[in-house]
């Protein structure tokens, strides 16, 4: 009786809150797939998404909010395509992966704001002469572009030795904000790559870290631009940093291997300043591990302003500051995993049951 009376009160609780805008998506849930659940589904709804593999690609007009359970836990084998109609919209706890021609996302130039929060955005495409991009604004005028605590990775085009079709997230008149986050470079063929492209309104890229390129920058034009408390490691070649406005102004408190950093408060680093970074295999989900080593001259070395969340003067790279990086993406919301409940009981008892969840720290 106890386990009827149970479901009975978890199957309200679901219809409740589903009236409230919250679609669910997964195994056994109101929806099975991200297509049926985005056709259901209005703007300004939530799109709770179980741990699991979808092999969908979703092209949206709703400003909608997508959250998982983390990038770890929730996989998305697919290109998102955020087209007019869905500015206002969020990713949340989501790894989005794709290995066609184009861009894993793609924005319209009518979308004016889009928030990527503890997600990760890989485009695993090495094919000759194809298109290598994981974050794409597709034309001019472009709107405000946040990305906290992101994992933004690709592969290279082997035949571009410049990396003309190879970019991590390519620009069109963005303001884009990028804080606590990794950009890189995953492959190890040599093949040099530009990590962003295109023009912007301002560019912001506080406590990450850059790993595995060549050049960094190909930005066009004159605008607000700061680059402040990151790391760059693992160079292919001498290493380059690019074109850019403002001739390093926007610079500081900035490390780097192999070449020096633009600006002020600088820090050429001798070795490599992390736990585990194999520059062979160049970064690896799982296996790299970018904390800060033991002794590291990043630890306390990031702009005295910034401070760690213990109150100390913040670290470079990707947890230092306010709002570190999250291993594995967990959202700011809770996630039950998995539940125990015993095999057997007596009559009488109380039934016991524990819940195995994840819940990120809020913003």
């Amino acid at each position: 009786m106890a386990k009827f009376l149970v479901a009975i009160i978890l199957g309200c609780m679901l219809v409740t809150v589903a009236s409230a805008g919250i679609r669910r998506v997964g195994l056994n849930q109101t929806y099975t797939t991200l297509t049926a659940a985005y056709t259901a589904a209005v703007n300004d709804d939530t799109l709770l998404i179980s741990p699991g593999g979808y092999n969908e690609t979703i092209t949206s007009t709703k400003r909608l909010h997508w959250i998982g359970a983390g990038y770890d836990r929730v996989t998305i084998n697919g290109r998102l395509l955020l087209n007019s109609g869905s500015s206002g919209s969020s990713v949340d706890g989501i790894g989005l992966t794709s290995s066609t021609n184009g861009s894993t996302v793609e924005i319209a130039s009518a979308v004016d704001f889009i928030q990527f929060k503890r997600s990760s955005v890989k485009n695993t495409n090495t094919q000759r002469g194809q298109v290598c991009t994981a974050i794409k604004r597709t034309t001019s005028p472009g709107g405000m572009l946040l990305l906290n605590e992101c994992i933004v990775t690709i592969r290279t085009s082997y035949e571009y030795p410049y990396g003309g079709f190879s970019r991590a997230l390519e620009l069109n008149g963005d303001n884009l904000s990028i804080r606590n986050s990794i950009i890189a470079l995953t492959d190890n063929n040599g093949t040099a790559v530009v990590g962003f492209s295109g023009t912007c309104q301002s560019f912001a890229l506080e406590n990450s870290a850059v790993v595995g390129f060549s050049q960094l920058f190909d930005l066009a034009g004159n605008f607000p631009f700061l680059f402040r408390n990151n790391i760059a490691h693992d160079w292919i070649g001498s290493g380059n940093w690019g074109t850019y406005p403002g001739g390093g102004t926007g610079w500081s408190y900035n490390a780097s291997t192999t070449i020096t950093p633009q600006g002020s408060n600088t820090l050429l680093l001798a070795n490599d300043p992390f736990v585990n970074y194999d520059e062979t295999a160049n970064y690896i989900y799982g296996n790299s591990d970018l904390h800060l080593a033991n002794g590291s001259p990043c630890i306390d070395a990031g702009d005295p302003a910034i401070l760690d969340l213990d109150g100390s003067r913040s670290d470079m790279g990707i947890y230092g500051g306010p709002t570190p990086h999250v291993d594995g993406g967990a959202p700011n919301y809770p996630f039950t995993i998995a539940f125990d409940v015993p095999s057997s009981m007596t009559a009488g008892q109380q039934l016991p049951i524990q819940a195995t969840g994840r819940i990120g720290a809020g913003y």
